[in-house]
């Protein structure tokens, strides 16, 4: 996290207990072979983001997201089907 390019609000979220509990959620979905967590390019940043960057960056942005029901949605969206 580069603190110069967040503002306050977004800083204060990055280091809640919110944002850790969040962060390990995402963690485990990306390591879990079930959900397609592949990371992309992302035009804001130049480069290829996270899966764990770009939803921690999205949460931080839209702070007033309830993150449980965020995640719940998440895990629904990107769940491999065979």
């Amino acid at each position: 996290m580069n603190a110069q390019k967040y503002t306050l609000s977004q800083q204060a979220f990055f280091k809640s207990e919110e944002a850790a509990k969040a962060r390990l959620q995402l963690q485990r979905m990306e390591a879990d072979p079930l959900y397609n967590t592949q990371s992309i390019f992302s035009p804001s940043y130049k480069a290829d983001c996270s899966f764990v960057d770009m939803h921690m960056n999205y949460l931080s942005e839209h702070l007033k997201t309830d993150v449980g029901q965020y995640l719940a949605n998440l895990r629904l969206k990107t769940k491999i089907r065979s």
